[in-house]
């Protein structure tokens, strides 16, 4: 099944022979290749740590190889710089999309392609460009919105539409659906088909299989810094791919149910602004609770609130039969309430210092963000150790780490917090599948030490192994709850898009919240 086309040996859109890198003593890259044809979908996937990401980087010229070749176009050599890559027609849409916040959507799509005359900006007609590559992706957003309130949907359709601008012949596009929901997703892999039927040969790295599969022609999988195989996508199943990126036998998760304790929080009639309404809700000790719905249906919110940055309108909470009203994240701390963030880089680590230091930052008697030494140190090291984080060093700095270990980091920092009632808003969100596991694994784990958990994602099959009961969300308020055995895709779709489930009779939300 692998494809056995050499490198190089027909044109390419871009194309890697052998390419090397080292950090250290860490071998990122031994010999990876990677051959994209013009106008294809291909496929890029792998654990964490494969090398998927440093690829991209010597790719899109941020980084420079060791040694290896690379093709981009008419253009072969030993090493791309940005602007060569960018001058040749590579466009690179990272995860974190490199937009610039403060500006307009349009803005942001022209911005570095301005042309000028006698120092006056010809803006008009650039910005009719823009506006028709708008309307031809879809975007309902208002393009004179600063990007920085614009959805991750909207945000995402402003850094493709900056790549069309461009004229781009080869598009890098890192986990482009990480922060979408279902129906942004689907219409994303559309706009990648309609990108490709274009002639534009899209580079699709994502740790969701299924998604790859879908919309890729080939698929690429890295290990350990190696190409493992090239394969049309058409002959494979996630868990071929899975076989490949592990390089052995792999075991599903099966779901075991928890058993429930006493009421560790509960939430009456909770309301915010207009952005959560009436919301009830109820979680025990040693109960793993599932929340699930479509983008801006009150998820993050509802976390928010929890987590003690949004003040809640109406409504009472209580912890352990305790009122419970945090106006801060340290209110939440004391109260036994920990939330892990879905940007984790962002709100919970610390990128540049020592694991240590985040871990840390979550205990009760923490001040200032003072470590005391060797005690510090061996508190990390046993849970790095226990999450199975790579590296398990409590010197290792987030930012040298994979998705997947930045996220058990960020687990670790609730822990050591010893809580009560844990929140996990999209736990699973640019992870592999084998750090996934483990993931999921922990968060069994958790509940089953006498914390209560709610896990917040948009990912039914990241849910369905663990969760004893199903919340789902619409416009702001829970609109239905599943039993495990209940969970399937069609009953949890009907309650996130009307509100209502099958068979008639049961009310459609009449709440409308904006």
């Amino acid at each position: 099944m692998t494809d056995p086309t050499p490198v190089f040996s027909e044109p390419p859109a871009l194309a890697a022979d052998a390419v090397s890198k080292r950090y250290g003593a860490t071998a990122a890259l031994a010999g990876a290749s990677l051959f994209v044809r013009p106008g294809e979908v291909h496929g890029l996937v792998g654990a964490n740590g494969a090398g998927k990401s440093t690829l991209i980087k010597i790719l899109s010229g941020s980084e420079q190889q060791d040694s290896g070749r690379l093709r981009l176009g008419a253009w072969s050599g030993a090493a791309l710089t940005p602007r060569t890559a960018q001058a040749r027609g590579l466009e690179t849409i990272y995860q974190d999309l490199s937009l610039a916040p403060s500006l307009d959507a349009v803005a942001n799509v022209i911005l570095g392609q301005e042309h000028s005359r006698l120092g006056m900006l010809r803006s008009r007609r650039q910005r009719h460009e823009a506006l028709g590559i708008f309307a031809r992706l879809g975007f309902r957003a208002d393009p004179k919105e600063p990007v920085n309130r614009l959805s991750p949907a909207d945000q995402q359709l402003v850094a493709i539409a900056r790549a069309i601008y461009r004229r781009a012949s080869v598009a890098l596009m890192d986990e482009p659906t990480s922060s979408l929901g279902v129906a942004e997703r689907a219409r994303l892999l559309d706009i990648v088909r309609e990108l490709s039927r274009d002639g534009v040969a899209v580079v699709y790295i994502s740790h969701d299989l299924e998604e790859v599969l879908a919309v890729a022609d080939r698929v690429t999988v890295l290990r350990d810094g190696r190409t493992v195989d090239t394969v049309a996508a058409g002959q494979l199943t996630p868990d071929d791919l899975v076989l490949r990126m592990v390089g052995g036998a792999f075991e599903r998760l099966r779901r075991t149910s928890g058993t429930a304790g006493d009421v560790a929080l509960e939430l009456r009639g909770i309301g915010r602004h207009g952005r959560l309404t009436d919301v009830d809700l109820r979680l025990c000790r040693g109960e793993i609770v599932g929340l699930t719905g479509l983008v801006g249906s009150g998820r993050t919110q509802l976390a928010n609130v929890l987590a003690g940055l949004h003040p809640t309108t109406t409504g009472e909470m209580t912890v352990d039969g305790t009122p419970y009203r945090p106006r801060t994240p340290g209110d939440a701390l004391r109260a036994g309430v920990v939330v892990v963030p879905e940007d984790r880089k962002r709100d919970s680590l610390l990128m540049d210092l020592p694991c240590t230091h985040t871990v840390m930052l979550a205990r009760p008697e923490s001040r200032l963000g003072i470590l005391r030494g060797r005690s510090e140190r061996t508190a990390t090291q046993r849970l790095l150790d226990r999450l199975h984080v790579k590296p398990a060093s409590p010197a290792a700095t987030p930012r040298a780490m994979s998705g997947g270990n930045q996220q058990k980091v960020s687990i670790a920092k609730a822990l050591q917090a010893r809580p009560r009632v844990v929140v996990l808003d999209e736990p699973g969100q640019g992870v592999d599948i084998g750090a996934k596991q483990q993931i999921l694994h922990a968060i069994r784990e958790i509940a089953r030490n006498g914390c209560a958990v709610l896990m917040i994602s948009s990912e039914l099959q990241d849910l369905v192994p663990v969760v004893d009961r199903l919340l789902v969300m619409r416009r702001g308020r829970i609109t239905g709850e599943l039993a495990a055995a209940e969970i399937d895709e069609h009953r949890v779709l009907e309650l996130a898009v009307t509100g209502a489930q099958s068979p008639a009779g049961r009310d459609e939300d009449p709440t409308h919240v904006q």
